[in-house]
């Protein structure tokens, strides 16, 4: 064989070899697709550890997925990506968000928090048909024929158990009920003042007639502050509840009340950081609000595994989490039942909420994850997740009461 052909033989089985190690046939895999959720959430401002929460929640479920691929849809791949966006606890911020999230081609989004900036949301997105799971307590935000659904459990539904559990561990019998001074506080403040009457308790008015005078705000001057607090403390009630309160104006205004001398109950139909009120000492004794820490043997293998990754990211475990692993994780269940259309097609998501059938991921044993209310109950539609009851004492939190189901 001349070189020359010597040169060509190898020419061709090179050639041979290349094509047979990159394959001359179609792939055997895609790309995988992508989810894009958009997350309002508030990383400013007194509702800052809600959203905080919020975030790292979804980012630690979103974190799992992606790193196995993403998760699977009729025999695809769908990896998320989210787009955290931060309306400071503001309706007007809220809207700006909701805009830009619907004009970036959001179809899901998880928020916003609070009912001011849930409902300067809502228009927006189910203006655009979003899927949004969001935490705002007003049965208004449940838009007619939009694809809403509220994440946490109503007043209604906690505060009942709450007070339950005072009057019979306790024999709390008077109460006063402030409101956190915005207009869904406000609201708030009359929901719990009726659920207190149910329970037998007596309210102690601080104003006969000005509504504004049973409402605190740390924006307040210090005399006004003052003021109120002086009220509440000369009423002498068993239970203060301090009605649609973030987190971080709880403190201060817990920390002014036992500072004025008040050391009955403080009771709240919101969650609370528990590290935040640990810092008060003795004076966060006493305090009881929503949600909790259930006993780590009734978890799953899953929820046991987010949870590491939730220390891993944030140093500390935020019980706040146990309610906020749920939204990208109904998500996620909603699109897996609808399709890979759904992706793009929200509409398709509601005979999927309507006949919700999947089990809760986060425990061992079996629990359905259900839909509760709905417009025509002039409720909105809520997932139906555990209910925690927690009182601080010694500076811990402790678990006193729990329901997996929503009492009637």
């Amino acid at each position: 064989m001349t070189r020359k052909l010597y040169t060509m033989a190898l020419m061709v089985l090179g050639l041979s070899m290349l094509l047979s190690s990159t394959g001359c046939h179609e792939p055997t895999s895609r790309d995988p697709r992508v989810l894009r959720v958009g997350v309002i959430v508030s990383l400013k401002g007194p509702a800052r550890y809600w959203g905080v929460v919020t975030m790292r929640s979804a980012q630690v479920v979103a974190d799992y997925y992606n790193e196995r691929g993403g998760f699977e849809v009729a025999g695809e791949r769908v990896k998320i990506e989210l787009v955290v966006l931060d309306d400071e606890f503001d309706a007007t911020e809220a809207n700006r968000v909701a805009h830009q999230l619907v004009s970036e081609g959001i179809h899901y989004t998880i928020g916003p928090l609070g009912d001011a900036t849930v409902d300067a949301a809502r228009r927006v997105l189910e203006g655009a048909n979003v899927f949004y799971l969001h935490y705002g307590f007003d049965p208004a935000l449940q838009g007619s024929g939009g694809l809403a659904v509220l994440g946490m459990p109503r007043p209604e539904q906690t505060l009942s158990i709450m007070f339950r559990h005072l009057r019979q561990e306790h024999h709390v019998s008077r109460a006063v009920v402030m409101a956190y001074g915005t207009e869904a506080g406000i609201r708030q403040k009359r929901v719990a003042e009726q659920l207190a009457l149910d329970a037998g308790m007596e309210l102690v008015r601080i104003a006969r007639y000005d509504v504004s005078k049973e409402t605190f705000d740390v924006s307040l001057d210090p005399q006004g502050i003052q003021r109120r607090v002086a009220g509440v403390v000369a009423a002498a009630p068993d239970l203060v509840v301090l009605a649609g309160c973030p987190p971080e104006a709880f403190v201060v205004i817990v920390d002014r009340l036992r500072s004025a001398g008040y050391r009955g109950f403080v009771g709240t139909q919101t969650t609370q950081d528990p590290g935040a009120l640990a810092k008060l000492g003795e004076a966060s004794d006493g305090i009881y609000y929503v949600g909790g820490e259930p006993a780590d043997a009734l978890r799953s293998e899953y929820f046991r595994t987010l949870k590491e990754r939730y220390l891993d990211l944030a140093g500390e475990w935020d019980a706040e989490a146990n309610k906020k692993f749920y939204a990208l994780e109904l998500i996620v269940s909603c699109i897996r039942a609808a399709g890979l259309e759904a992706l793009d097609e929200t509409s398709l998501i509601y005979p999927v909420l309507s006949e919700l059938n999947i089990e809760d991921p986060f425990y061992q044993e079996p629990r359905a994850l259900r839909l509760i209310g709905g417009q025509e109950e002039g409720l909105p539609r809520q997932l139906e997740i555990p209910i925690y009851i927690t009182k601080m004492s010694g500076g811990r939190a402790v678990l006193v009461e729990e329901s997996p189901r929503v009492l009637p």
